[in-house]
């Protein structure tokens, strides 16, 4: 720019050609830019920047899709029903026993307006279902299919002891819709019952000594009653 003002002082009897340095300058710029915005060259580099994926990358998420396909069968959606019939609301759970037993969270099924239960598998099967044990303290529950089940896949658990604070942990659990959502995230620390009092700020005392997972990872409040893997127990089949 400071070229070309130079030139208009100095030159002032040629303008024709200044004009035409001008109009050379534009069409170099306006190549430029068009270049620059071919579909072709962004879309390449879209391309690149998605998929491009280190072998370690890659590994990791092979086993995270093989442990969804191996474990998702045995997650359900607990659901709450009204005494006319219409849901309240729904949870997660998962089947710990041959025989078809579930668990899940108490809060789940815990609401005044909640007369009924029933469960649902992941191949959309409905079957109704009781409150066999609750234990408000732990807020777990154990369901029983009214009718016979046979599970297509049973968990067994791990005592909290063996987690370890950093391990990596991954929870498989039933959304609103019929969807299954997947997170992953770390343990970050482990409380007791007076630790998790204090963080909730309950006035009531816990009167347990049961130990809590404190962990990072997101979860929405329709999945409560999920599954969650520990890194070493999805290689177990463990939870």
């Amino acid at each position: 720019m400071v070229r070309r003002i130079t030139e208009q002082l100095r030159v002032s009897i040629i303008p024709l050609l200044i004009g035409a340095v001008s109009l050379t300058a534009s069409l170099a710029q306006w190549r430029t830019y068009a270049t620059a915005k071919k579909p072709a060259e962004v879309t390449k580099s879209r391309v690149r920047v998605i998929f491009r994926e280190s072998s370690s990358q890659a590994k990791k998420h092979a086993s995270l899709q093989e442990l969804f396909k191996q474990s998702s069968a045995g997650v359900v959606k607990v659901i709450c029903h009204t005494s006319e019939g219409a849901r309240t609301k729904t949870g997660s759970g998962f089947f710990i026993s041959k025989s078809g037993l579930v668990v899940t969270n108490w809060h789940t099924i815990s609401s005044r307006f909640c007369t009924g239960i029933s469960i649902e598998t992941t191949g959309g099967v409905e079957l109704k279902a009781k409150a066999l044990i609750i234990n408000p303290e732990t807020d777990l529950a154990i369901l029983q299919p009214l009718s016979p089940t046979i599970p297509p896949k049973v968990f067994s658990g791990s005592p909290i002891d063996e987690v370890k604070i950093n391990q990596n942990i991954i929870t498989i659990g039933h959304s609103s819709s019929r969807r299954l959502l997947v997170s992953t995230g770390r343990v970050n620390a482990i409380r007791t019952a007076a630790e998790f009092q204090e963080i909730i700020e309950s006035k009531r005392p816990l009167k347990h000594k049961y130990k809590y997972l404190q962990i990072d990872l997101p979860v929405c409040r329709s999945i409560n009653g999920c599954l969650l893997y520990t890194s070493d127990a999805a290689d177990d089949g463990e939870s």
